[in-house]
């Protein structure tokens, strides 16, 4: 029986002037023990786990306690260096770190065709000259002659923008002339053997 079914009961036993029975207080009996089990710390450590970050900020005000909000500082911000430091740390850095890694990805695209033209074309680019020669003649015309070679891209007359015809490539380590534009045009021309 639970509390409500023993007030009933008990309130019926009063209107007819009757005593309490015998299961009457064994329920009340139980009902006692099981209040007794439970304990008030248990229940407010319930209650205070239910309690939201505001309510609890509400209970410790009211309690005198102070308003402690997690409010970030503002970080100062970092003096600036002197010139030469400043200077001297980028160096550093340079020698340290982005050197080496701009070599090794160097090293690794001079292995194919397709990075020596990432490499020859970069520079052009940066230099803002004009590239009339093209990805496919690269590989198809070009690459033949210069693959597994140390080379540099020259032009016959600056003023003109990079094409097939307009470039000679040479050896770097002897001179020798791998790729000769002129002779090419000549013999897609059919003038020369």
């Amino acid at each position: 029986m639970n509390t409500d079914e023993l007030r009933r009961t008990l309130m019926a036993s009063e209107n007819k002037k009757e005593g309490i029975s015998w299961e009457d207080v064994v329920a009340l009996n139980r009902l006692n023990e099981a209040l007794e089990k439970v304990s008030i710390e248990t229940l407010l450590a319930k209650k205070e786990e239910q309690k939201t970050d505001l309510d609890k900020l509400v209970d410790k005000l009211k309690a005198g306690g102070k308003l402690d909000r997690a409010i970030r500082k503002a970080k100062q911000k970092k003096r600036k260096q002197h010139w030469r430091t400043a200077k001297r740390k980028r160096r550093q850095y340079y020698e340290a770190v982005a050197s080496p890694r701009r070599k090794q990805k160097l090293a690794e695209q001079l292995t194919t065709a397709e990075g020596w033209w990432e490499h020859v074309t970069s520079s052009w680019k940066r230099k803002k000259q004009t590239v009339l020669l093209t990805e496919d003649e690269w590989h198809n015309v070009l690459w033949p002659a210069l693959a597994g070679h140390v080379f540099i891209v020259q032009r016959y007359d600056p003023a003109k923008p990079i094409s097939l015809d307009n470039i000679y490539v040479t050896r770097t380590a002897t001179g020798e002339v791998l790729f000769d534009g002129k002779e090419h045009l000549l013999r897609m021309l059919g003038y020369v053997l």
